[in-house]
């Protein structure tokens, strides 16, 4: 059984010397995964043992976030990597904003992980619960540099039209 701690915030940690067995428990508390909090913890040794011991890659904590999300959220980049080499959904949307990883790194800057994304077939046309792209959140977000990232990587993305523009003069 893998060792947890607490803090005196009641926060849970893995112990690094941990041993994953079949038998790991899979929450710490409601909706907190092992993996989300090894990943919160940007610690890649402890995601490479718990993916070994078979924990759920996919599976989102009681956010809707999936590792994936979290670790392209925390920019916790070597964390992302891991999952994505393991086969993690670039394209799962979380449950409540409709995000995927994707369109999260381009919604916050995170372009370093954005090419990494795209390999792994990150679908950079889906849109999210307002119709948004990666690319709209990016220039949304003035995140240019991201926006560049994603035209290079994406030819011919562009950013979607809006159906009426509407100008208004205050007298």
């Amino acid at each position: 059984m893998t060792p947890v701690t607490h803090d005196q915030f009641g926060t849970s940690s893995i112990r690094g010397d941990a041993n994953p067995s079949p038998q790991l428990p899979r929450t710490i508390t409601v909706g907190q995964y092992f993996l989300h909090l090894a990943v919160s913890e940007n610690s890649p040794p402890k995601i490479l043992r718990l993916l070994a011991d078979n924990a759920d890659i996919d599976q989102p904590n009681i956010r809707g976030d999936t590792p994936l999300h979290l670790a392209v959220r925390l920019k916790a980049n070597e964390c992302a990597k891991i999952l994505l080499q393991a086969k993690a959904n670039p394209s799962t949307p979380d449950k409540f904003s409709l995000l995927t990883p994707l369109m999260t790194a381009a919604k916050i800057g995170n372009s370093t992980i954005i090419p990494h994304l795209i390999d792994a077939k990150a679908d950079p046309h889906k849109k999210n619960g307002q119709g948004k792209t990666a690319l709209d959140l990016a220039i949304n977000n003035h995140q240019m540099q991201t926006s560049d990232v994603l035209r290079t990587l994406v030819p011919g993305l562009n950013i979607r039209k809006p159906k009426s523009a509407m100008c208004c003069t205050i007298l």
